[in-house]
């Protein structure tokens, strides 16, 4: 068996047992940037003591947690992000920090040294400091920023950057990509800009287009890769029935700041309140209910539409821009079908050239008709 069946026959038998091997943790609301696109912007307020994200972790370990990644805000903000991260470290967990890196010290590079991360993926949001601090709002926040990838690399220490892409950089992505690979960094970045969870659409306004997104999308050769082989691989069963076809309550699980259990990072549905009461009941009650509920939520135009392989949008989304789950945004329905459209065109070229893809052109006429 190779590492691909391996992962395969492993997340089925997490998917039949409700295993929450993906969890993600948001360590704090608060920052110290003030990006001009995040979702959780002016949300800071009650927090976990340490105490309780211990709690928290070993009950997480103890129902079955691989993956565990720690976000915010910026979870490095925490005075005690060293024993939270450690624990998570000792209990066997392979652990992911997402950051913005300005407040990486000697400390927390010595802290990872002893710790390695499964992941570092720090933001970048320009490719030079003009771009980069107007959208965080923090001037001398890029130098920062770059200064503390040199100093974890000098340490060993591998990392990736992403970037969100919107009007004030969307001209600058080949840019930030060149840079990332002069830095010797893993590079991706995402043209989804949400609204905030607190109903503030304010950072739809930085959106790009729908039609610079797709340009953007078929210039990542990679990317377009993973579109042609989804063609193949076509969509879950359950997608033609349901309009939760992903992982949230089954087997993925975020929990905020103030220690509230949701389906997924993007999901306002509280499972309940952590500080009150056990994961364990949370997770074996009222996500097993909330998920047998989910999965019946009807009518939907997302049920059952092939162009599901592509679309940026999901329920979490939906509620969080539409109000409904059930109602897709146009922006994120728009792109969807651009890139359906797109990969017609690609497979039609490569039919063309001799190569033969009989799966993925009968994908293909499925999502156009």
């Amino acid at each position: 068996m190779d590492n691909s069946d391996f992962l395969k026959a492993l997340y089925q038998k997490a998917h039949a047992l409700r295993a929450p091997i993906f969890a993600s943790i948001e360590l704090s609301k608060r920052c110290n940037l003030h990006c001009r696109h995040c979702y959780l912007q002016e949300l800071a307020g009650i927090e976990i003591d340490t105490s309780g994200w211990v709690t928290i972790l070993q009950s997480l370990e103890k129902a079955g947690c691989l993956h565990l990644l720690l976000t915010g805000g910026e979870p490095l903000i925490r005075a005690d992000f060293d024993t939270i991260y450690t624990e998570a470290c000792r209990l066997g967990l392979l652990v992911s920090v997402f950051t913005n890196a300005t407040l990486i010290t000697s400390s927390v590079i010595r802290l990872f040294e002893r710790y390695p991360p499964y992941e570092i993926e720090i933001t970048i949001l320009g490719a030079q400091p003009a771009t980069h601090d107007a959208i965080t709002g923090m001037p001398g926040s890029f130098t920062a920023t770059i200064q503390a990838i040199q100093k974890m690399q000098r340490h060993g220490h591998m990392v990736n950057l992403k970037t969100i892409v919107m009007h004030p950089n969307w001209n600058q992505l080949h840019l930030m990509r060149e840079m990332a690979h002069q830095l010797g960094c893993g590079f991706r970045f995402d043209t989804a800009v949400f609204s905030r969870l607190n109903g503030d659409s304010t950072p739809q306004k930085l959106r790009i287009t729908t039609r610079q997104s797709l340009d953007l999308d078929l210039e990542d050769q990679p990317r377009v890769e993973s579109w042609l082989n989804r063609c193949t691989l076509g969509l879950p069963p359950s997608s033609d029935s349901s309009l939760y076809a992903c992982a949230a309550g089954v087997t993925k699980c975020h929990i905020s700041a103030d220690g509230k259990l949701y389906p997924c990072i993007l999901s306002t549905h509280s499972l309940g309140d952590l500080t009150v009461v056990s994961f364990d009941e949370l997770w074996n009650h009222n996500a097993r209910i909330w998920r047998q509920k989910a999965v019946k939520i009807r009518p939907s135009p997302c049920i059952g539409c092939p162009a599901r392989l592509y679309c940026p949008a999901c329920p979490a989304i939906n509620k969080l821009e539409c109000g409904d789950e059930r109602i897709p945004p146009d922006f994120f329905c728009t792109i969807g079908k651009l890139r359906a459209s797109s990969i017609e065109n690609l497979l039609q070229k490569s039919i063309g050239q001799g190569h033969d893809h009989p799966e993925k052109e009968t994908r293909i006429q499925e999502i156009l008709a």
